[in-house]
């Protein structure tokens, strides 16, 4: 089955929930469901980095990322879920702060890419909004696979956001 995704690779945060948040007559809606915004981030290639360049370096790079995308999720409002090795789970209350942490995360990773040339990395980001079920802090649902899937499907400097069903909180 085809998931249905918006790439924000060359867009901006306002694009990929491209929603009218507000009413008609102007007033701003309030969202219908306890929704979140599910982010997975992760490293493009670990596997043949660490085969490559041994568990010592590999666990570095992999610090290194996950410390960049927790700050970005801080940053925006979010909430760190779980450090995947070399990737994150993150939820956030509002889809428009998770689009913006994974766009600053991206170009983070641009940046970190430019000052160490020689140690560079990609990182694919997927996003779903939904209503997932919580358990002793950890987030389980339709919405958890959906995001994983989509991280999973990006290139490398690419951002993959499932179109929200219902009304996101933006």
């Amino acid at each position: 089955m085809h998931t249905p995704c918006v790439d924000l690779h060359a867009g901006t945060a306002q694009q990929a929930f491209a929603l009218d948040a507000r009413r008609p007559d102007g007033a701003k809606m309030q969202p219908s469901s306890p929704g979140r915004a599910i982010l997975f981030a992760d490293i493009r290639g670990f596997t043949s980095y660490t085969r490559e360049r041994g568990d010592e370096q590999a666990y570095r790079l992999a610090k290194a990322f996950t410390l960049l995308s927790e700050r970005c999720v801080e940053q925006h409002g979010g909430r760190v879920v779980k450090t995947l090795g070399d990737g994150i789970m993150a939820a956030f209350p509002r889809a428009l702060d998770s689009v913006r942490c994974a766009k600053e995360a991206q170009e983070e990773v641009a940046r970190r890419n430019a000052a160490h040339p020689a140690d560079a990395l990609t990182s694919g980001i997927g996003i779903a909004w939904g209503t997932p079920i919580e358990e002793d802090g950890d987030l389980f649902g339709s919405v958890v696979n959906l995001a994983q899937r989509l991280a999973d499907r990006a290139r490398g400097g690419q951002i993959l956001i499932s179109p929200p069903r219902g009304r996101a909180h933006i």
